[in-house]
């Protein structure tokens, strides 16, 4: 018989982020209810005063290309245009998504390349109009 060459299993990284692990500026409420929720409960807070932020310091274990990912609960009081993001070494790079929809689901919000060593944040902000709320759950970080 012919042998290949030994190619060892892909080594898949995907970390996850839930908001228990999460800092918080500003009062953000607590809520377990719905079935979308991803871990045992989630945090929201009201749009339309003092910004607030919840946001996960990562330590990525190997440099290279990740998607960033985040999961939310919807709801019809739920800000439409909700920043997200990441903060590499103080430069920021944000998107806004639909907190209405799509909930209790991983949501793609972009890709970057990182590099170990770097100070990285991923990110929610409460900025917006008000009347709405933003819910911060769970982000992961997908390596290609």
């Amino acid at each position: 018989p012919t042998l290949s060459p030994y190619t060892p299993p892909f080594r898949a990284i995907d970390l996850i982020l839930d908001n228990l692990q999460a800092t918080f500026i500003g009062d953000w409420a607590t809520s377990t209810g719905g079935n979308e929720t991803y871990g045992q409960d989630y945090r929201w807070r009201s749009t339309g005063i003092n910004t607030g932020y919840s946001y996960w310091p990562v330590n990525i274990p190997e440099s290279g290309t990740y998607d960033l990912y985040f999961w939310w609960t919807a709801g019809s009081n739920r800000n439409p245009q909700t920043v997200v993001g990441v903060k590499v070494n103080d430069q920021s790079h944000t998107t806004t998504v639909n907190q209405q929809i799509n909930g209790g689901a991983w949501v793609k919000v972009g890709s970057g390349h990182f590099q170990v060593g770097s100070n990285i944040l991923v990110g929610i902000s409460s900025e917006g109009s008000a009347g709405y709320v933003v819910v911060a759950d769970a982000a992961r970080l997908v390596k290609h």
